[in-house]
C-alpha cells in the first residue's frame, strides 16, 4: 500500500450547509490538486457535490529545477519562479 502525503491547502466555510476544500494529493509519481464543493445533507452528513482536479507535477518528468543563486535580473518577478533569489534553470 502506498504511503499518503497530502495536504489540505484550504478549507472554506461559505454558510453553514456549504464549504469548499482545496487539497494537494500524491498518488504514485503524480501530484493532483482538488477543488471539492461539500453541502451538509441532514441525514448524510457532508456530501461532496462538485469536484474538478488539476495534475499539478508528474514526479517522472522533473521539468523545472529551482536553483537558489541571485537572480540576474534583479527585482524581476515574485513567488516561486522569479523572485529576487532564484533562477529558473
Amino acid at each position: 500500500m502506498q504511503k499518503r502525503h497530502d495536504q489540505i491547502i484550504l478549507l472554506d466555510w461559505l454558510s453553514p450547509i456549504s464549504a469548499v476544500v482545496k487539497l494537494r494529493l500524491h498518488s504514485h509519481t503524480n501530484v493532483f490538486v482538488d477543488h471539492l464543493s461539500f453541502i451538509w445533507d441532514q441525514k448524510a452528513g457532508w456530501q461532496i457535490v462538485a469536484k474538478i482536479w488539476h495534475l499539478e507535477a508528474n514526479a517522472k518528468l522533473n521539468l523545472l529545477t529551482i536553483r537558489q543563486k541571485k537572480n540576474p535580473i534583479r527585482g524581476w518577478g515574485s513567488g516561486p519562479w522569479g523572485g529576487a533569489n532564484e533562477t529558473l534553470i
